[in-house]
């Protein structure tokens, strides 16, 4: 089992779950993954997830970032529901079929409150992974023999990097 999805205290988790930061004043997009977790660790702490902006400043007892509540040992902030786009992509990639007929309350409940899902194709986008700057892939074209590297702008600290989008170079062969 990978840590891409799974669930765990009743909520979607992982690096393949978008979300918005659980700060109530933050609408930041990251993703439910360790990364994003205070205090590194779902199991730790209050369990929520933070933008790095609201991870950055605190420190747990262990030195993990963590949220401004768990820092000075106060109540969780309410969890966020999860957003529309992974609601619909539950709702309609072939891949979640199985989990559907075996949840169909889940179904029926979010089906009335979204009845025609708009569903993008979702992956763990760069944007919303925590891994820096350095390649991420390589893809090579049979054609030509030339490779195209991969280099995400991926933004630190939550401020959000000028340039959207990858950034693809066309390497010769």
């Amino acid at each position: 089992m990978g840590y891409g999805c799974y669930e765990l205290n009743g909520r979607d988790q992982g690096y393949g779950v978008p979300c918005k930061c659980d700060h109530p004043d933050c609408g930041e997009e990251i993703h439910r993954g360790m990364a994003f977790a205070c205090g590194g660790d779902p199991m730790e702490n209050c369990g929520l997830f933070f933008c790095n902006r609201h991870l950055a400043n605190w420190r747990d007892d262990d030195g993990n970032g963590c949220c401004e509540r768990c820092a000075s040992d106060q109540p969780a902030f309410d969890p966020k529901p999860d957003i529309q786009e992974w609601i619909d992509w539950k709702l309609t990639d072939e891949s979640w079929a199985a989990w559907r007929a075996e949840n169909p309350e889940w179904v029926a409940k979010h089906q009335s409150m979204s009845p025609e899902p708009n569903a993008k194709r979702h992956s763990v986008t760069p944007k919303s992974c925590d891994v820096g700057w350095h390649m991420l892939a390589f893809a090579f074209l049979a054609v030509t023999g030339a490779a195209l590297a991969f280099a995400p702008p991926i933004s630190t600290g939550g401020v959000r990097d000028a340039v959207e989008g990858p950034l693809w170079h066309l390497v010769a062969p």
